[in-house]
């Protein structure tokens, strides 16, 4: 496994741009919202206090033994569409000229689309189309950085976004 050293900050703002950019590679601008099953829904499209809320409350899993993490969101649009699988079209194509690799999770078929990108640092997308809605997942590559690692101790401390996605930027370069 690739492991970065991307600050929890770094993570953050990766997590919205990369949801950002597949939100906007749909084509289907409003109605997203973070999946959560025993927690109110905060909106996502657009910035909004519930979004940065949303973002800063998104904790690192453990990705590659202790010391290290990663994080994951998802993001649901329950918009009932005529042609969900042409969404999945528009998103696929875009990911596959930004450089991911995707993959069928699951065979295509009549009811839903399920498949991935993925990209040799270990950070993964997902969406999924079905007559029921759509689903974007992002989930960072595994960083061994201490306020990734040891996230408890760096809990509350400001995101520094602007002055981080420069750096994070310089390193995927």
């Amino acid at each position: 496994m690739t492991l970065t050293n991307e600050t929890l900050s770094e993570q953050r703002v990766w997590l919205a741009s990369e949801a950002d950019k597949a939100i906007a590679a749909s084509e289907v601008p409003d109605g997203w919202h973070e999946r959560l099953y025993d927690r109110p829904s905060y909106p996502w499209t657009g910035p909004s206090e519930e979004r940065d809320r949303y973002l800063e409350g998104v904790f690192p899993m453990e990705c590659a033994g202790s010391n290290s993490g990663r994080l994951d969101i998802g993001l649901n649009n329950d918009v009932v569409l005529e042609d969900p699988f042409s969404v999945a079209d528009r998103v696929r194509s875009f990911w596959e000229t930004e450089g991911w690799v995707t993959s069928d999770v699951t065979p295509p078929n009549d009811y839903e689309v399920y498949f991935r990108a993925d990209r040799e640092d270990g950070a993964i997308l997902g969406f999924t189309a079905s007559e029921k809605g759509l689903l974007i997942q992002v989930m960072t590559s595994c960083s061994v950085n201490e306020s990734v690692g040891n996230w408890m101790a760096h809990e509350g401390e400001k995101n520094d976004s602007k002055e981080e996605q420069p750096t994070r930027e310089q390193v995927s370069d």
